[in-house]
């Protein structure tokens, strides 16, 4: 089943040191639920692996989403 929404990815260790930490909440456009997934991935390539593989979210979005996440700490993907 193909689910519409927006991920939006923090990066919730932005200020120390050491591997990224990024919560993942997925708001389903069908779903009363503000977040019907949550997920903590870390690693910049783990989540870029996830948003490609198992999201389906074209890399031409990651791409920008990561750069958002670089500059802001935080990003929002529209998922369809």
């Amino acid at each position: 089943m193909r689910r519409e929404g927006t991920l939006r990815i923090v990066w919730t260790n932005r200020v120390e040191k050491g591997e990224p930490k990024h919560d993942i909440l997925f708001s389903d456009y069908a779903s009363r639920q503000e977040a019907a997934i949550h997920k903590e991935i870390v690693g910049e390539q783990a989540l870029k692996n996830y948003l490609i593989d198992q999201a389906k979210v074209q890399s031409d979005s990651v791409y920008v989403a990561l750069k958002s996440l670089t500059a802001e700490g935080a990003a929002s993907v529209l998922k369809n």
